[in-house]
């Protein structure tokens, strides 16, 4: 009877172990090499492309996080509208004053996120 009890829990063990996890290997970024085809989903180049821009901040506060994706999104849309592409610059709206006052200081409110649309196309330009 013992050695049967044993055998049982050693089989009920088993029926609840998690089977062994395999090992996945990702590909690890590298720059193209010279000749090497860009793969077409990836192509920035391609104009017709919908390109989608995130970020985490936005003018007026002078941030990198908040320059650079601006000027990328910028720079991206020359040739986009007529190939039939979009560039979209998806940024934060801080709604509640107290925010804006304690990100952008107390000189650039904004009302709505529109106003602060059209404060960023002006810097653009």
């Amino acid at each position: 009877m013992g050695i049967l009890n044993v055998q049982r829990e050693h089989d009920l063990k088993k029926k609840t172990e998690a089977p062994p996890k395999k090992k996945i290997t990702l590909p690890i970024p590298a720059a193209a090499k010279e000749g090497e085809p860009v793969v077409p989903q990836t192509d920035l180049k391609d104009k017709s492309k919908r390109i989608w821009i995130v970020t985490t901040a936005a003018l007026p506060w002078m941030t990198g996080t908040a320059v650079n994706p601006l000027l990328r999104a910028a720079y991206m849309t020359t040739g986009r509208k007529e190939a039939g592409g979009s560039v979209t610059l998806m940024i934060p709206w801080l709604e509640r004053r107290q925010d804006q006052e304690q990100v952008y200081g107390p000189n650039k409110i904004f009302k709505s996120a529109e106003e602060q649309e059209e404060y960023i196309r002006n810097w653009l330009r």
